[in-house]
């Protein structure tokens, strides 16, 4: 009786240490984000104690809620950008869930991981189904709603297309509601990614990987005529805040790839140099 007691108290304490704090709910999230993520070098016998673990600790949680959002939220990112180390491993934890939580949460899980098998179908007929290539070429996810969380960047967010993009984009459009009578597609620019090549001159090449946002803001130097262009033109061009460009175009400068931009102060004119090597 007193073991069991034990138990009990020990149990008690456990739960309340787990759910003092929402920020416990936010670290095991990231901590399993890490674990799944492409590089994590970690032992499949390890990443079992790890996966069978977390599912220990979530069943202890009171609110689920903010650790299921920010464990979705996680998984879109690693789906979408591709950079998940294992889909045995993503399919594995989902289904520790489901047996943990039952079919509700966990079947958005699944949903999402089916609209990335449809969405290469898809995209694979779209693009057999051009007479001509384009200058950009794409890959299309499409995403139901109800699955894939929305990110704050598009809901304060409403850029203008650039018209090489708007073209892709409209093209599959038709195309997918052509097959898809009911359906209505809406472009999430801020879950996007784009390699870009940028010729610095006649000797230097280089392949930079950077978000839909930062190729809009690249695209606007494709064409020979600009050989400058100043903050509030691009801002204009592109429908960014001050702010929001601001933090584009930091990201694009610590990515580290010898890529700089002249940025001067509002009383200097704000203007933006081309990119240097």
């Amino acid at each position: 009786q007193k073991h069991m007691l034990f138990q009990k108290a020990l149990k008690m304490a456990f739960e309340k240490c787990v759910n003092d704090h929402i920020i416990i709910s936010k670290f095991l999230a990231q901590f399993i984000h890490f674990a799944l993520r492409k590089g994590s070098k970690i032992d499949p016998k390890d990443m079992e104690i790890i996966m069978e673990h977390t599912v220990f600790l979530y069943g202890y949680l009171q609110d689920k809620d903010y650790f299921e959002k920010d464990y979705q939220t996680n998984l879109s990112k690693r789906l979408l950008d591709g950079c998940y180390e294992s889909e045995q491993y993503e399919k594995t934890m989902i289904l520790r869930f489901k047996t943990e939580c039952g079919y509700s949460w966990s079947s958005k899980l699944e949903g999402m991981f089916n609209d990335q098998t449809l969405s290469k179908q898809v995209s694979n007929q779209f693009r057999d189904s051009m007479m001509t290539s384009e200058d950009i070429q794409a890959d299309f996810t499409i995403c139901t709603t109800s699955f894939w969380p929305i990110s704050e960047e598009h809901k304060h967010t409403q850029p203008i297309i650039p018209k090489s993009l708007q073209n892709i984009t409209e093209k599959f459009s038709r195309f997918y509601v052509n097959q898809h009578v009911g359906n209505k597609l809406t472009f999430h620019m801020d879950q996007g990614q784009a390699e870009v090549t940028i010729q610095f001159s006649p000797q230097v090449k280089r392949n930079l990987i950077v978000s839909t946002y930062q190729m809009m803001i690249l695209l606007l130097f494709t064409d020979i005529h600009t050989k400058m262009l100043t903050c509030q033109q691009i801002m204009d061009m592109t429908g960014f805040s001050v702010v929001f460009f601001m933090i584009m175009m930091n990201r694009i400068n610590d990515q580290g790839y010898g890529a700089s931009f002249v940025i001067l102060g509002p009383s200097q004119s704000s203007r933006i140099g081309q990119i240097t090597q």
